[in-house]
C-alpha cells in the first residue's frame, strides 16, 4: 500500500489500518539519483534490526510528525527537511559501501538542502538548496561527483510530482 496509494490517488498518502489521508503537492522539480546497483528488497528488510531502542523510534516518529505537518501546510516536499532517520537508513546503506559513500558525499554537499534513501534503495530522493534551475543545476552535479569518487554510474532524474494518480484512458485515443 505505501507505493500503490500514491499511484492511485496522487499527492503524498499517508495510510494504515484503514485510513487513508492524501495532501496534494505544489509542481516543483524533484531530483532522484539512480545508481547502478541493486539492493535487494528482500536483503533491504534483512538488515533492519528486529528491536529498536525507544530513543531512536521517537526520533523518528517526531520528526515525520513536523515534517507532514510542514508539507501539509506549505504543499511542498521541501518541508520535510531537514530528513533525519535512525531506524532504517544506516542499516541499508551498510549493505553497499559505494552507496554509502556517495549518500555522505551528497549529504555533506552545501548544493543539497536534504537527501534520504527512497524506499529501500538504492535510489537516493536529493533536495537542492533551491528553487532555481541554476540550484538543480549545481545539485546534479554535487550528486554527480558522489557517484565518480564512489565509482558508481548513476543517473539523476528530474521529476515532478503528479497529484492525479491513475487515470483511465478511452481506448483508441477516442477522448
Amino acid at each position: 500500500p505505501d507505493n500503490a496509494t500514491p499511484a492511485v490517488f496522487g499527492g503524498f498518502c499517508l495510510g494504515g489500518e484503514g485510513m487513508r489521508e492524501r495532501l496534494v503537492l505544489k509542481d516543483e522539480p524533484l531530483l532522484f539519483a539512480v545508481p547502478k546497483l541493486h539492493i535487494s528488497t528482500e536483503a533491504a528488510r534483512a538488515a533492519l534490526p528486529r528491536q529498536v531502542p525507544l530513543m531512536d523510534a521517537v526520533f523518528n516518529l517526531q520528526h515525520a510528525a513536523l515534517g507532514v505537518a510542514r508539507l501539509a501546510r506549505t504543499g511542498e516536499l521541501g518541508a520535510l527537511a531537514p530528513f533525519a532517520d535512525r531506524l532504517h537508513q544506516r542499516h541499508r546503506l551498510g549493505l553497499e559501501p559505494r552507496l554509502l559513500s556517495a549518500f555522505q558525499s551528497i549529504q555533506a554537499s552545501k548544493a543539497v538542502r536534504a537527501s534520504f534513501l527512497s524506499g529501500s534503495g538504492p535510489t537516493v530522493f536529493v533536495l537542492p538548496q533551491g528553487d532555481s534551475e541554476a540550484a538543480r543545476a549545481e545539485t546534479r552535479a554535487a550528486i554527480q561527483q558522489a557517484f565518480e569518487r564512489a565509482e558508481v554510474e548513476a543517473t539523476t532524474i528530474e521529476v515532478r510530482p503528479d497529484n492525479q494518480g491513475l487515470q483511465v484512458l478511452p481506448l483508441g485515443g477516442n477522448g
